[in-house]
């Protein structure tokens, strides 16, 4: 009872704070659009031509932003369906990109940026201190702070080179940019992954809804560091998908990546050496989540285990002499015969 009652408060909190949503993108959307108006309505034909065609960007971009904010208000699910499916999208590409790939694309974002904020730099001057001739002592002092930041944001990539050429350790560090972490991250996992030797732990599962959904929240949710518990995909036909760990895991790693793909997958099974369940016996055990939504596994010297249902965190196998699985042993793959996918971290 307390249970529905608790979700029924988390339900109406949700309508809410959707409503409130649509409210502000409404209320943004017709304040956009009012100024777009109010800016149209200032335009006189004692303007120049450049003014002319930079008011009327600066119009259509914030239209654009407005009827989409309104838009977006009244048919919010639609809008948000759209952007998902947009979103899935762009992560579908991402992961078919291989690492050398996704850092030269860093690279070349990094250059767009730089480039971009030195454009900015050159737009600021010579809206200050040519088109407006330097008219206000304030505005060439703000003029000159916005030129500086530009460039400095602009030159951020070349002065963190230096750095790391200078041997300037700790400004190197708080200046490393996303794609010199990412590589630190790729050498350190590769290093690892040479000297790791697999206890032969995997996982098995038919999909059902979306696996690669089920692996990046297993992701966001179970690894800090991008090494320990890094889950290496692989597909044996259309629908039947292997997981492996080239970087070692954990016991509650493994636990709750197995409650995650429950949700995306059928016929979930994991094969892990005993020892490392801490509570089950034997050589090998065999877990599965059921259709009751039971955390059941059964070890190879045939004795049955279960989590209980209220252990939401831990995880741990107790001793139980219910029947619930027939112990399997693990299968041999040839990992050589079947598709590598993405590597998740």
């Amino acid at each position: 009872m307390e249970s529905d009652k608790e979700y029924k408060r988390i339900l109406t909190r949700s309508k809410f704070y959707r409503l409130l949503l649509r409210v502000i993108l409404f209320a943004g959307g017709v304040f956009m659009l009012f100024i777009v108006g109010y800016i149209i309505r200032q335009l006189s034909s004692e303007q120049s031509l450049t003014d002319w065609i930079f008011l009327l960007i600066i119009c259509a971009f914030i239209g654009l932003l407005g009827l989409y904010c309104i838009i977006a208000s009244v048919w919010y699910d639609k809008a948000m369906a759209f952007d998902a499916k947009i979103s899935r999208r762009f992560e579908n590409k991402e992961r078919e990109m291989g690492q050398e790939q996704r850092l030269k694309r860093m690279r070349r974002n990094e250059v767009a940026e730089s480039i971009f904020w030195f454009v900015g730099a050159g737009f600021v001057l010579y809206l200050i201190l040519y088109r407006y001739e330097g008219e206000n002592i304030r505005s060439v002092i703000i003029a000159g702070i916005l030129v500086l930041l530009c460039f400095f944001w602009a030159l951020r990539p070349f002065i963190k080179r230096l750095a790391v050429r200078k041997g300037w350790t700790s400004l190197s560090e708080r200046m490393a940019s996303t794609a010199d972490k990412e590589e630190q991250v790729v050498r350190k996992r590769e290093k690892i992954m040479a000297q790791h030797k697999s206890d032969g732990t995997l996982i098995m599962a038919i999909q059902e809804g979306d696996i690669r959904r089920a692996l990046e929240e297993y992701v966001i949710e179970s690894i800090t560091d991008h090494i320990c518990g890094v889950a290496q995909l692989w597909q044996m036909d259309r629908c039947r998908f292997v997981v492996t760990f080239p970087c070692g895991v954990r016991r509650i790693q493994l636990m709750q990546l197995m409650d995650s793909l429950s949700y995306e997958c059928n016929d979930v099974k994991l094969w892990v050496p005993s020892s490392v369940t801490k509570r089950t016996t034997g050589k090998w055990t065999l877990a599965t989540i059921t259709a009751d939504d039971l955390f059941v596994a059964a070890s190879d010297d045939q004795r049955q285990w279960m989590v209980p249902e209220d252990d939401f965190t831990d995880f741990l196998f107790q001793s139980t002499d219910k029947h619930y699985l027939t112990f399997q042993p693990r299968p041999d793959i040839d990992f050589s015969s079947i598709q590598k996918k993405e590597l998740y971290y």
